[in-house]
């Protein structure tokens, strides 16, 4: 089928972290230019793609923008580069903080709305990290983002890996489709590399569409910040480039065929590496779904916050989007309007007791370690003395380090205490598990001066009140009073 004329064309280039991906790439970009107009997009962090492109100018990330809050528009994040090609950074967190993979997601759906629209190009290249092709990472190869994905690798080991890596996710996002233009081989002068990387090529049933060999030459240009076109356009590996760039044209025009992704197990790939022949069974099967017949139980964090209501003077802070908070108090809310039994120890509405940070897409990116501080500064001053902060899904995401925030915080306070109840969400299990959390973490509030009462236990834990209290409560005491003990 042959593709409209005038319709951009984007093709997505993968590869482990240092294997040369923003190299080849940028001077792809820069060899398309003379073909039509490019867009080229680093979607990496570290905001070094356009580097050859864009020599000793500073340019401003989508992130960045973005978290300024100043709106991002073409003329704030698009630079004019060499060739005419118009570059552009996603750009990311600091490392150790947030999560770049949700950045890479607000990024594009920033660009989308206004930047892609601006350029109207002919070309697009992206140039991604391919070491983790989590779903953030995994958006540039998503079919309504890129036609074709172009795979960068040498014939070490871990690279090969990274490339199996990303045939995974190409299928998981588009399972039969021909999606893969193919491999370029970016040599690393290992003895034996070339009959490796074609093992592969042929194991996964993708051609390798350049080599680019080990060269002196591509280390001058990177000193000079310079394309290889422009410092050896005769060179063998200005060749290599101009033979992926004219396989890009030729597939933008519907001349050149692509191919699906045929990852292959671990195994398989390094029996391939060390030589060995392999004749791999390549029978698609497909598991037949079932249900399972258990019932859904609710998040570890629902859990916990239903130990926190209960506790007299408690304030609970959810490190989280409002949506939990709502869901959360909406539940206990309605136990409390409704269970006459539940009453009885209900303290108060979750309205009363429930906080949040109200964490959003843009604490996800960049982290929300400070609008945790900031809550908990708040909460103080309005007297509270005592909280407990628990965790929700996108918290654990993000990694922010909330134990150790909560430590620093009491150190600085020391009237307040703080109780951190890391569930994650449902990360860390489901209800159940946050029921025993919380009720391990409210340990700290036990006063050990205190004589016990003869022949009476302290019940810690609400689970067997969920349902039908009365009954569940009356059998509890009449097992407990088997041992003459009372509540």
């Amino acid at each position: 089928m042959t593709k409209e004329p005038m319709t951009m064309y984007s093709v997505a280039f993968y590869g482990k972290g240092g294997i040369g991906k923003s190299t080849v790439s940028s001077n792809v970009s820069f060899a398309l230019s003379s073909k039509g107009k490019v867009l080229h997009i680093g979607c990496d962090p570290k905001s070094d793609s356009t580097r050859i492109l864009l020599p000793g100018r500073k340019q401003k990330t989508v992130l960045r923008a973005f978290q300024e809050g100043v709106g991002v528009s073409f003329e704030d994040v698009a630079l004019i580069g060499k060739g005419g090609v118009v570059c552009i950074e996603a750009g990311g967190p600091e490392p150790g903080v947030g999560c770049a993979g949700r950045g890479i997601i607000t990024a594009f759906d920033l660009l989308k709305e206004d930047i892609f629209q601006s350029v109207d190009p002919d070309y697009r290249i992206l140039d991604v990290l391919g070491d983790v092709v989590c779903g953030g990472f995994a958006i540039p190869m998503r079919s309504d983002y890129s036609d074709a994905i172009v795979i960068v690798t040498s014939g070490e080991f871990m690279s090969l890996y990274a490339a199996n890596n990303i045939l995974r996710g190409v299928k998981a996002l588009g399972g039969d489709t021909e999606r893969v233009l193919g491999i370029v081989a970016n040599l690393r002068g290992l003895e034996g590399e070339r009959a490796i990387l074609e093992r592969f090529a042929e194991l996964v049933d993708i051609p390798i569409i350049s080599v680019i060999p080990r060269s002196g030459e591509i280390n001058d240009c990177e000193k000079e910040n310079s394309p290889i076109l422009e410092m050896f356009p005769e060179s063998g590996i200005a060749d290599s480039i101009e033979a992926i760039a004219d396989r890009i044209e030729r597939a933008s025009k519907g001349e050149q065929r692509l191919y699906r992704a045929c990852p292959v197990a671990d195994d398989e790939l390094e029996t391939m590496v060390r030589g060995q022949i392999i004749e791999a069974d390549r029978k698609k099967t497909r598991k037949s779904c079932s249900r399972s017949g258990k019932h859904i139980e609710t998040c570890c964090a629902a859990g916990a916050v239903d130990i926190g209501y209960y506790v007299d003077g408690m304030d609970i802070l959810l490190h989280s989007p409002r949506s939990c908070a709502y869901i959360f108090s909406s539940f206990h809310d309605r136990m409390y309007s409704n269970d006459a039994g539940l009453r009885t120890f209900r303290i108060c509405p979750s309205g009363e007791a429930m906080h949040c940070t109200e964490i959003t897409d843009s604490n996800s990116i960049f982290g929300g370690a400070e609008i945790l501080r900031g809550k908990l500064e708040e909460m103080a001053s309005r007297g509270s003395t005592d909280i407990m902060v628990i965790t929700t899904c996108m918290a654990g995401i993000i990694g922010d380090d909330v134990a150790n925030i909560c430590r620093s915080f009491e150190s600085t306070h020391p009237s307040v205490t703080v109780v951190p109840v890391l569930c994650d969400g449902n990360v860390r299990g489901d209800m159940g598990e946050g029921l025993y959390m919380a009720s391990v973490a409210m340990l700290r509030y036990v006063d050990m001066s205190v004589e016990p009462s003869p022949d009476h236990v302290n019940i810690l834990g609400m689970s067997f009140m969920k349902l039908s209290y009365r009954k569940k409560m009356d059998a509890l005491k009449g097992l407990l009073g088997l041992f003459g003990l009372k509540i």
